[in-house]
C-alpha cells in the first residue's frame, strides 16, 4: 500500500480474497494511513481474519501510533520505525511487534540483538525481507526458530537467483544441510563480482571474517564468500561455519 492508495481498493482486494479463502492474512500499510484511517481500517480488518497491520502510520508519527495501538483490535507491527536494536526501547510503547530484516539491520548479530531486545519489551517478532537472493533469505531463515512468524519469500520473486539455499516445502521453511549457511553457488563462473554478495548480507563493521588482502584465481573477495558459508563448484576453498559471522572483525 502506498500513501496515495485508496483504502477502497484494499477493501475490494481483501473481500475478493475472502471469497476464495478464510486463511489468515497480513496487511502492510507502508506508512500510508493517517490516524483516523488507520483506526477505521484496523476495526474493519479485524473482521477479515487479518493477523496484524504493519507500519500503518508514518515513522515520524510515533505518538499517533501509540494512540492507535491502545485502541486497535489487531496487533500493530513496526517496520520503518525499527531499523536496529537501538530503536526498540523508544518505540516499544507504540507497537505490539516488530519486523526484522537483515537488509535493514545489517547482519545476523544485530538481528539477534533485536530479537533479544524485543523479548525484553514483550514484543512479538516477525522476520521479513526485501526482494533478494537466497543469500539473505537463507541467513534470515536460520533465526526463524527464535521468532513468532517469518515472511521470507524474497528469493521466490526473482528468476535469476545465482544461489540455492533455503527452500519452502508444503508451506514450511526448510534449511539446507550444508556447512555454514548451507548456500551453494549455482554457477561460480557466471558471477562477475563478489563484493555485492558480502555487502547484501552484512555491514563491514559486523562482518565476522578476517578479510583477505591477497588475490587469487577466484578474485579478492573469495575468502569472504567462503567464510559466509557458500560452497563453490570445483573450488578447493569450501564453506566454513556460520559462527564466524558472530565474531567481530579485527581488521579496521
Amino acid at each position: 500500500i502506498s500513501r496515495s492508495s485508496n483504502t477502497s481498493i484494499l477493501c475490494e482486494i481483501i473481500d475478493t480474497v475472502r471469497d476464495c479463502t478464510e486463511k489468515p492474512g497480513r496487511v502492510d500499510a507502508n506508512e500510508g494511513w493517517d490516524l483516523q484511517t488507520a483506526m477505521e481500517m484496523c476495526e474493519w480488518l479485524a473482521e477479515k481474519n487479518i493477523e496484524f497491520v504493519e507500519q500503518p502510520l508514518p515513522a515520524d508519527q510515533l505518538d499517533k501510533t501509540a494512540i492507535l495501538r491502545s485502541s486497535s483490535p489487531i496487533p500493530i507491527f513496526a517496520d520503518e520505525n525499527c531499523m536496529t536494536s537501538q530503536d526498540i526501547p523508544t518505540i516499544a510503547h507504540a507497537f505490539h511487534g516488530i519486523n526484522i530484516k537483515l537488509m535493514k539491520c545489517g547482519c545476523l548479530l544485530e538481528a539477534k540483538r533485536m530479537i533479544e531486545t524485543a523479548r525484553k519489551h514483550d514484543l512479538q517478532i516477525m522476520l521479513g525481507c526485501m526482494v533478494e537472493s537466497s543469500v539473505g533469505i537463507t541467513a534470515a531463515a536460520h533465526l526463524s526458530p527464535l521468532v513468532d512468524s517469518a515472511d521470507l519469500d524474497g528469493n521466490l520473486l526473482i528468476d535469476n537467483d545465482p544461489y540455492t539455499g533455503v527452500s519452502v516445502i508444503n508451506g514450511q521453511i526448510v534449511l539446507p544441510k550444508g556447512n555454514g549457511l548451507g548456500i551453494e553457488a549455482k554457477n561460480v563462473y557466471g558471477l562477475k563480482c563478489w563484493a555485492p554478495f558480502v555487502a547484501c548480507l552484512v555491514r563491514e563493521e559486523c562482518l565476522g571474517a578476517w578479510i583477505s588482502t591477497g588475490r587469487n584465481a577466484w578474485g579478492a573477495g573469495v575468502f569472504n564468500l567462503c567464510v559466509l558459508g557458500v560452497k563453490f563448484p570445483k573450488c578447493h576453498q569450501t564453506s566454513s561455519y556460520v559462527d564466524l559471522l558472530l565474531v567481530k572483525s579485527k581488521r579496521k
